[in-house]
Order: C-alpha cells, then sequence, then structure tokens
C-alpha cells in the first residue's frame, strides 16, 4: 500500500477526485525532480505544525473571542497565520450569501467583510482530512509546500437579519522552509476551493489582486458619475436654482472651482471659450437655465489605472462619457447638447483600498497624459460671525456667610457676546462623506456682557468706630429690602476644538468646545434699599439713633451705583456650543446652536474679613464680593452665526 506522511491511501482517501490529485502531485513532483523524502520523526513534526496550523486557523478565522463583538487581537492573530501581507493573500469566499465578491478575496477583504457583515463574528468549524506530501518550491532554495485537505462549515448572523451556512470541501496551501534538519516558518500560502500549483497560485492572487482593484475602480467611477449626474443640473425639482447642489457639485471635483477645467457644453449662443471653469459653469447655468438644467451620463468605458503626479499613493484613470444636456435657455429656447467626453478621475490607492474618488477635469478629447498638477487649496478656513443671546449669571456661594446675611436671592439677567472666529479644518475633503467627523481647530475675538440681580431681604451688621470727638463707639448697622444689579464687559480671545458630523447633505451637527480668555473692560454695580445706622456707646451704656451729624439714621433709603471695587483684571472660563449647520450657498453657512460658559478664575480678590456691606452713609459695597467662596461667571443662550468658507 501506497503511504504518504504516515497515512494509509487504501483507507484514507475518501473520493476519486483526491485519488487524482495525489496521483497529479506525484508524478509532477517525480518528474520534476523535486520529490523530497523526509524521516519519519520530520513527516511527524511537518503533520504536527500542520495541524497547529489549521487549528489555529479554526480558532482565529471567526474573528471573536467571545461571540459577542469581533477582536482585534483575533484579527491580528489571524493575518500573522499567512504568509504575506494580508492585501495580497487569497481565501476562498464563503462568507458571501449576496455573491458580491469574487471566489477569491484577500485575508484584508476577509477580515473587513466578517467586521462590516457579522457583528457577532462567525462560528467556523474545521475538521482535517488530508496532508498531501510536500514538494519543494522551485523558486526557493530552502522551501517546500504542501496542501492540507479540509472540510470547513461557516455559521453567522448575516447583517443581523439572515442566518448563513456553507460546508466546503477547501484546499489550504501550506508553506513552510527547512534549514539543514530544521523545519520551521509553517505558514498558509492560500485557501483554495481546488488544488493549484505555486505558479498557479501566484498568477491567481495577481489576476484575483487586479480583478479586485478593477472592481473597486468601477464602483467608484461608477457613484462619482452618477452623483455629477445627480448634482450637474443645479436644481432639485426643475424649478430653481440649488444653492445646496452647487455646493455638492463642487465637492465632486479635487480642485477649487476657479481651477477646474470643463467642456462648456452649456453656451447656446456660442459666447464662451470651449473650456470653462466649474466657477464658471455654475454662474452661468444660474443665469442662464432658471429652472436649471437636466442632465443623462452613459458611460462607456474605463481606462486602466495611471500613477498620478499629485501624491505618493494617488492614481488616475479616464472614463468615456456620453454626456446629454437639456435645458430652457433663458426661459425662451430649448437647447439640447449630446457630447462623448473624457471625465478624469483621481483616487487614493492605499494598499488594496481605494478611495476619495474626485474630478479632475472633463476634456472633450482622449487625455494623451493625463498627471496633472495639484492645484487644489492646501488649507479650508472658515471666518465666522457670532452672537449669542443668553442668561448670564455671577455665581457667589453667598449662603456661606449666614452669619451676616439673612434670606437672599439671586437671578440671572440678559447678556449678550458677539465676535468673530476664524477656523481651520484639517480634513474638510477627506471626510466630505456621510457619517465622517471632520476636525478642525479655532481662535476668535469679541466681547461679552454678563448681568446679575441679586435680592436680599435683611442684612445685619457692627463693628468697632470712633466719632468725630474722639469717643469710641460700636456702630450697628441693618439694611433691608436690598436690591442689586451687576454688569460686567469683557474683551474675549476663544480658542476652541472643532468637529462637525454631516447628517445629512444639508445639515451637519457641530461641536465647539475650548477656553475663553476675558479682560475686564468695565464693571458697575446699582444697589438700592433702606439702611438704619445706630452707635452704642459702652462707656456711657446708651444707644444713640437719628442724629445725622453723627452719622445715625433710621429706614434711609439709598439709591446709588459704583464701579470701585477691586476685582480681578483677567478671567479664564470654559465654553461649549452644539448646534447645526444650514448652508446659505455654496460658501455660506448658517449655524444656530446651545451655548454655555463656565468661568474657572475667581472674579474677585476682595478678603471677606475685610468687607463690609456698608460703613457710612452713601457708601455701599457689592454683595457679590462679601463671601469666602469664588465669584465666577456662567451664562447659557442661543448662538446664531454666519460662517464663510474661503
Amino acid at each position: 500500500m501506497l503511504g504518504l506522511f504516515g497515512f494509509d491511501i487504501s483507507y484514507q482517501i475518501y473520493n476519486m477526485k483526491n485519488i487524482f490529485i495525489f496521483l497529479t502531485i506525484f508524478l509532477i513532483s517525480s518528474s520534476a525532480g523535486i520529490c523530497q523524502k523526509f524521516s519519519a520523526l520530520q513527516t511527524e513534526f511537518i503533520n504536527k505544525e500542520i495541524g497547529r496550523l489549521v487549528d489555529e486557523y479554526d480558532k482565529y478565522a471567526g474573528l471573536s473571542e467571545n461571540s459577542q463583538w469581533i477582536s482585534a487581537d483575533y484579527i491580528e492573530k489571524f493575518k500573522g497565520l499567512f504568509s504575506d501581507l494580508p492585501e495580497m493573500t487569497f481565501v476562498y469566499n464563503d462568507i458571501d450569501p449576496e455573491f458580491q465578491m469574487l471566489e477569491l478575496i484577500s485575508v484584508q477583504t476577509y477580515i473587513d467583510s466578517v467586521k462590516k457583515w457579522y457583528y457577532e463574528g462567525l462560528s467556523i468549524s474545521v475538521t482535517l482530512k488530508e496532508i498531501v506530501q510536500p514538494v519543494k518550491n522551485k523558486s526557493a532554495k530552502n522551501e517546500f509546500i504542501s496542501y492540507a485537505i479540509i472540510e470547513k462549515k461557516v455559521d453567522g448572523l448575516y447583517k443581523d437579519r439572515t442566518i448563513h451556512r456553507a460546508t466546503n470541501t477547501l484546499f489550504f496551501m501550506i508553506g513552510f522552509t527547512k534549514d539543514h534538519n530544521e523545519l520551521h516558518n509553517f505558514k498558509i500560502i492560500g485557501v483554495y476551493s481546488e488544488k493549484v500549483s505555486l505558479e498557479d497560485q501566484y498568477t491567481n492572487n495577481q489576476k484575483e489582486y487586479n480583478s479586485g482593484l478593477n472592481v473597486q475602480i468601477e464602483k467608484g467611477v461608477i457613484q462619482l458619475l452618477n452623483s455629477y449626474e445627480k448634482y450637474a443640473g443645479l436644481t432639485v425639482n426643475g424649478r430653481w436654482i440649488s444653492f445646496e447642489y452647487i455646493a455638492e457639485l463642487e465637492k465632486l471635483f479635487i480642485n477649487s472651482p476657479v481651477n477646474t477645467s470643463l467642456v462648456n457644453d452649456i453656451d447656446f449662443e456660442l459666447m464662451m471659450p470651449e473650456y470653462i471653469s466649474l466657477k464658471t459653469y455654475t454662474e452661468l447655468v444660474s443665469k442662464w437655465y432658471y429652472g436649471g438644467l437636466d442632465i443623462k451620463l452613459s458611460v462607456k468605458d474605463i481606462s486602466e489605472m495611471k500613477k498620478s503626479g499629485l501624491a505618493k499613493k494617488e492614481y488616475t484613470v479616464y472614463a468615456i462619457v456620453e454626456k446629454k444636456v437639456d435645458g430652457l435657455y433663458q426661459d425662451k429656447y430649448i437647447h439640447r447638447e449630446i457630447n462623448t467626453l473624457y471625465f478624469i478621475i483621481s483616487f487614493t490607492k492605499q494598499q488594496q483600498a481605494l478611495f476619495n474618488f474626485h474630478i479632475v477635469d472633463i476634456k472633450r478629447n482622449k487625455p494623451e497624459r493625463i498627471e496633472h498638477k495639484d492645484v487644489r487649496p492646501k488649507k479650508n478656513f472658515y471666518a465666522s460671525v457670532n452672537y449669542v443671546s443668553s442668561f448670564t449669571r455671577i455665581k457667589n456661594d453667598i449662603s456661606a456667610n449666614s452669619g451676616i446675611y439673612g434670606n437672599w436671592s439671586s437671578e440671572s439677567q440678559f447678556g449678550h457676546n458677539a465676535g468673530i472666529d476664524l477656523s481651520y479644518f484639517i480634513n474638510e475633503r477627506t471626510s466630505s462623506a456621510l457619517g465622517a467627523v471632520k476636525i478642525g481647530f479655532g481662535a476668535g475675538f469679541g466681547f461679552s456682557i454678563f448681568k446679575n440681580s441679586i435680592y436680599l431681604s435683611s442684612y445685619e451688621n457692627s463693628f468697632s468706630d470712633i466719632d468725630k470727638d474722639g469717643d469710641n463707639f460700636e456702630k450697628r448697622i441693618s439694611i433691608d429690602n436690598i436690591n442689586e444689579l451687576n454688569s460686567l464687559t469683557y474683551i474675549d480671545i476663544p480658542v476652541s476644538l472643532k468637529l462637525k458630523y454631516p447628517l445629512t447633505s444639508r445639515i451637519s451637527v457641530f461641536l465647539d468646545l475650548g477656553t475663553k480668555f476675558s479682560f475686564l473692560q468695565s464693571y458697575e454695580y446699582r444697589i438700592t434699599g433702606s439702611a438704619t445706622y445706630e452707635g452704642y456707646y459702652p462707656d456711657f451704656n446708651v444707644v444713640l439713633s437719628n442724629i445725622a451729624e453723627y452719622g445715625f439714621y433710621t429706614d434711609k433709603a439709598f439709591s446709588a451705583k459704583s464701579n470701585d471695587l477691586i476685582q480681578k483684571q483677567n478671567n479664564v472660563s470654559a465654553f461649549g456650543t452644539l448646534g447645526v449647520s444650514i448652508p446659505l450657498g455654496s460658501h455660506t453657512t448658517f449655524n444656530i446652536a446651545a451655548h454655555f460658559v463656565n468661568g474657572f478664575s475667581d472674579i474677585s480678590d476682595i478678603s471677606s474679613t475685610d468687607y463690609q456691606l456698608s460703613r457710612n452713609v452713601g457708601e455701599y459695597n457689592s454683595l457679590l464680593f462679601g463671601s469666602s467662596s469664588r465669584v465666577a461667571l456662567q451664562s447659557y443662550g442661543l448662538f446664531v452665526g454666519l460662517s464663510f468658507k474661503f
């Protein structure tokens, strides 16, 4: 009986297909003179290592450790089972119930698809059936290849909707290295539905790699041209021009509107040059076609990709497209034009992934070279004008001095905040897709006004003093029905982190988080009430009242204002703004949001031990600065603004 690797062929070969495979490999190996004999111990070791490799594939191929979520650790360990990069190693596609992909997919595509389609991972069961005798790899000095014939069962919940089950007999091509008598570096070269030679494996991998790229290119180009067909007419309903569609059309091009060249197919009276900029195109359509245009595209062919002159990882193709234009010129004449045009399209290639498809130019003739100079705007700046109407509060824990104060209440007042802001988004172009967060930074200049009112029903205090005759006495003060209004004005310099998240092609949610550095420009408080001043003379054991020349009054009404209090000139606060952005045009956005400010700084430097609300008639200090706790600014309100992109 013929035995390979200690396996008894007469008992273990379970179908005629495998017999044919074994005989073919044996005959090819013998005729090529590459059959390699291994000792019994080496054969046992090879079987053990291949079995270990298959077991690890069984463990990690589902990519889930607990059947609840995909494991990043399992992904890395799964990649480590293969001999080449995940983008260049191909495996049989048994995870695609809708047959969206080719029969062979890269390991990276396998991983990405499992993550995308099977949120809790897959259940994988692998049974080793046979191991084929290794043969020498003619393209490498000390390398050998073998096959492990396995039965693989796949079970998973596809897109949380459909149970996917598949059972296949697969061929694991496994390579290893032999240095003298040492065998090591066992790795999977590929997983196939049938046996292939090493040369076929390389050819198939390259073919699948190129085919996969072509599928991605075609998909990206078609999606881009579908968007162009939708937005190039600049109208949603055929009745008026849409500023939103102008903005979306501009996003499809890699260069700025003034640096993009298009075939002029909208000029009924042939007044303009053969090529016009995208900016001119949108202006003329808006001027000549009040109801917009009807655009139809038919893709005829897509060229092979070429390396672009834009950047290291950027490539270009051109799409041959039949374009039909139909519109009512100046509400008088029907304009129809049909042309075969060349859409030059660029995209980014990173390993096997293709993304960031944009139109470069639209030409009438086939481009001899499709490399081009990068004239894209390098910066994504916005200038904004903002206004906030808010409830403001000057916060202080007056209740801390309960021995001095009676019952009191504090109320927020309307305040204002206005300013200008300059912001820069670092990924404005690369994150144009829905659901992609745009990240930016901003700084600005403005002013803010904080107001607050306090009511105190009664105040009592006493302290030692000397009257005009030089006699010592205790001044006793009681004040009733105290009303106070505070107002502070600051110059502000805010700095912030900015996040934008497109909800639709028209509306985005934005969040600004930052710090505001404020510099006091003016402070004023107004205070009213009714005060009583008395004097107790311990040497005479008498209380004097209603003697004006000594400053003693009863229920004397007062109204005063002042800006003489000592307060710190600088303030630091945190702020947040959460709202939505709505485009008003291709470069203008209206913003509306909720705005909140919370001060960090204590704006008072008066010690509460030195504080007196009043010492004499006509002298009154603010209630806010009579506590040992810090005095801080707060506000919350409605934010509105306009942003201009440049």
